[in-house]
């Protein structure tokens, strides 16, 4: 009984999943539910953005966690959108920052990029 109740909610998963458009066509499955080829190559992972943008990186690779880091993040962005600061410079700090902490790197980011910028001319 546990066999078929088990079988039963894979399948109930697996067409659910499918009528909501996680998967492709399910393919034709000659083992029966609890076979691998149920879920072999059905996962189409094309409607994906491949890039994500230059705030999320920063919000969620810096951490960011109050408005004052977010707002940071908005106004460098917005920097590297009319060419005030170089994609380049804020990349490079963001990297170095990383591996300065892995626990608060927003804040060597945000002291790294203000020298850097200050250096290069740029008010921050």
């Amino acid at each position: 009984m546990r066999q078929f109740l088990a079988a039963s909610a894979s399948a109930t998963i697996i067409a659910s999943a499918a009528l909501l458009g996680f998967f492709g066509p399910l393919p034709v499955n000659p083992g029966g539910f609890g076979s691998p080829i149920a879920f072999a190559d059905t996962t189409d992972f094309t409607d994906t953005p491949t890039d994500p943008s230059l705030k999320d990186v920063l919000s969620k690779g810096l951490k960011a966690r109050r408005p004052e880091e977010f707002a940071f993040v908005d106004r460098v962005v917005k920097m590297v959108n009319h060419r005030q600061l170089s994609r380049e410079m804020v990349q490079s700090t963001f990297l170095w920052a990383r591996k300065k902490s892995n626990d608060f790197p927003f804040v060597y980011f945000e002291r790294g990029l203000k020298a850097r910028a200050r250096d290069a001319g740029v008010n921050l």
